[in-house]
């Protein structure tokens, strides 16, 4: 999986280099990448699976002023917190824009089941464009949610980065 995120990201990165018709501008609303979170559990838990680990998420961005939002599909390989990979569709509302700070939901899916409760999150960061075309997102995030499988209140931190292809 992880040969595959290099792949996509350098991929997203030559296009947005080589990209010489419809050019972005620098006030480029909408933004569209990959990247990954390195998380770690507040909680010690009981659970044969790791306390921290990495996962990987597909991004999509719409920030045109102060306000934005964000939506993003994580994928969780399985044995890090689960007995199979589990995937939770994600939504921020965002504010700031190089500089900013966000609120979310997320809903768990894995083994065929969606999670009963929703996660919850905050995030703050930094978007930085590096080119017309290119962003890079370094984040914190903090998520916390009720799993009824390890019986237990869940509360995580996460540091991530993206890069998005940006038009």
């Amino acid at each position: 999986m992880t040969k595959k995120l290099i792949v996509l990201v350098v991929a997203i990165a030559a296009l947005g280099v080589f990209q010489n018709t419809a050019q972005a501008n620098e006030n480029s609303d909408v933004q569209i990448g990959a990247g990954a979170h390195y998380w770690v559990s507040l909680e010690d838990l009981d659970t044969k699976f790791d306390d921290n680990a990495l996962s990987y998420y597909a991004t999509i961005r719409y920030n045109p002023s102060l306000w934005g939002v964000e939506a993003n599909v994580e994928y969780y390989p399985k044995e890090t917190l689960f007995a199979k990979a589990a995937y939770e569709p994600q939504a921020f509302f965002i504010l700031g824009n190089t500089l900013y700070a966000g609120i979310g939901l997320g809903w768990l899916y894995s083994d065929g089941d969606w999670a009963d409760d929703p996660t919850y999150a905050f995030k703050a960061g930094f978007n930085i464009k590096l080119m017309d075309t290119i962003a890079i997102d370094i984040n914190a995030n903090y998520k916390f949610t009720k799993w009824d499988d390890i019986d237990a209140d869940l509360s995580t931190i996460n540091l991530g980065a993206a890069v998005r292809f940006c038009f």
